[in-house]
């Protein structure tokens, strides 16, 4: 008789014993279901953007890349006429490719150009044009009045024998057009501004502080923002 009590206590142990596992399996399950809701939430509002292909990433010798900042960047995508906002960049201005990052994801991703209507890097703003007459492609909009300014930021991979080995640089190639009366029109020089802007030539020809050769991109923006403030 006096085993009985131990058998009951035993019996009793096993049994809390038993709900303590299937407390803490339970508690594991809702943990871990949680912990997918949560996960799933995070990415859903930008699982389209993720869809793009595989981007390898340039490899340095030097100094040299193929890259508008060489850095990611949290900015902001429209694509597929969404915004997404705070989302990691890197724009390639040798593919002119639109780059970003999933921590869930081992490779890069390179957006499909097509789907990206407009992008943002610290101050810049990107437009994607595909029917203006021009190029398609990305063009940064310097300036957005009743005129527009938009810049074509490229490089081109040049390899040089050396010495039995290859050397590697980018050279810049960048083109820079005139939104004007409905026409999109490309300027090289301060000349094809001035022809540009003819009807106010003889002002524009007297502004002081522009620097063509040496900052093309602000001087062109200065005169479209300076023709403008002369328009009726």
């Amino acid at each position: 008789m006096r085993c009985i009590p131990a058998l009951l206590l035993l019996l009793y142990g096993g049994y809390t014993f038993g709900q303590s596992i299937r407390a803490d399996s339970s508690f594991v399950a809702a943990a871990s279901k949680k912990a997918i809701a949560l996960y799933t939430t995070g990415i859903a509002g930008q699982s389209h953007l993720y869809n793009g292909n595989a981007y390898i990433e340039y490899q340095q010798q030097k100094e040299e890349h193929p890259y508008f900042i060489d850095e990611w960047i949290d900015g902001s995508v429209v694509y597929e006429n969404e915004l997404y906002q705070n989302v990691p960049l890197l724009y390639d201005i040798n593919k002119d490719r639109l780059i970003t990052d999933h921590q869930y994801n081992i490779n890069k991703i390179q957006l499909i150009s097509s789907k990206v209507k407009s992008f943002t890097l610290k101050q810049h703003q990107f437009v994607n044009l595909m029917e203006s007459g021009i190029p398609p492609g990305f063009y940064e909009l310097l300036y957005d009045g009743k005129t527009k300014v938009y810049a074509q930021w490229k490089k081109i991979l040049q390899e040089t024998i050396t010495n039995q080995s290859i050397e590697r640089r980018f050279d810049n190639k960048n083109g820079y057009y005139i939104f004007k009366d409905g026409k999109m029109i490309q300027v090289k020089s301060k000349k094809s501004v001035l022809h540009v802007f003819a009807d106010q030539k003889s002002a524009l020809r007297k502004m002081r502080g522009t620097r063509f050769k040496t900052d093309r991109a602000r001087s062109i923006r200065e005169m479209a923002q300076h023709y403008d403030q002369l328009q009726p």
